[in-house]
């Protein structure tokens, strides 16, 4: 098995609070892979340490066989690793159409090239509109403003982009998050069409019964040194969020 992020012996504390403890963990390559786990358990805490936004108190973090423990969140994305977050990475001032050029363009927001410029690249455009159709994003016309888009529609969208990002892993966290049942199955189905695109997805969510029907790999955190139900009790713990 050729893996292509691991964790080992991850330790972790907000102030006097461990949270995670000697956490090790191994994803494979051009699989989907599930963290699950309850609420408070660490999940986003691992991802913050695994992409860049907060520092390991010991451990080391493995990517493509390279240490990237410590390194800030722009080094570990160049080197091909990138994270959604909860509630996806998108500006609601923006529309879908500049959100298939970023993405495709492996830029950021703060960019200075113009977006009229990307506009004019044809080839972005119509692999957009392709994976559009792949996830059923068909009904949004492409100056849409993502900030008028429904719940459903975002999820689809935050699909778009993980299909359309050329790094080698993406970290997706709840995807299904306030999502009626009806679309929780229906994006469950677009999700496993990542498999057949050989894309190395890891998915964190609370919920392990979707996420075992889903991933090739299941990994409970608590299990494998995170918060267990009994050890986050009634303390709950602020962990920082970044939007």
């Amino acid at each position: 098995m050729d893996w292509i992020l691991e964790t080992r012996d991850i330790c972790h504390s907000y102030g006097a609070m461990p949270i995670l403890r000697g956490v090790s963990i191994a994803i494979p390559a051009e699989r989907i892979t599930a963290i699950v786990g309850p609420p408070g358990c660490g999940k986003s805490t691992l991802v913050d340490l695994i992409c860049g936004y907060a520092r390991p108190d010991s451990g080391d973090i493995l990517f493509e066989g390279r240490s990237i423990a410590g390194l800030l969140p722009t080094q570990i994305a160049a080197a091909g690793l990138v994270r959604t977050f909860e509630q996806g990475n998108l500006y609601d001032q923006l529309t879908v159409a500049d959100h298939l050029i970023l993405s495709a363009r492996n830029s950021d927001v703060s960019s200075d090239q113009p977006y009229q410029q990307w506009r004019k690249d044809s080839q972005i455009m119509k692999e957009g509109l392709r994976i559009l159709a792949t996830v059923g994003l068909t009904s949004a016309p492409l100056n849409t403003r993502v900030g008028t888009l429904s719940p459903w529609q975002r999820k689809r969208l935050d699909l778009a982009l993980v299909l359309l990002e050329p790094r080698s892993l993406v970290f997706w966290e709840e995807p299904m998050q306030g999502l009626s049942e009806e679309h929780v199955e229906r994006i469950r189905g677009r999700i496993a069409r990542l498999r057949e695109l050989e894309k190395t997805v890891v998915l964190t969510t609370a919920d392990e019964c979707h996420a075992t029907r889903l991933a090739d790999q299941v990994i409970d955190l608590s299990a494998v040194g995170g918060r267990t139900n009994e050890s986050i009790g009634t303390t709950q713990i602020s962990e920082p969020e970044y939007r």
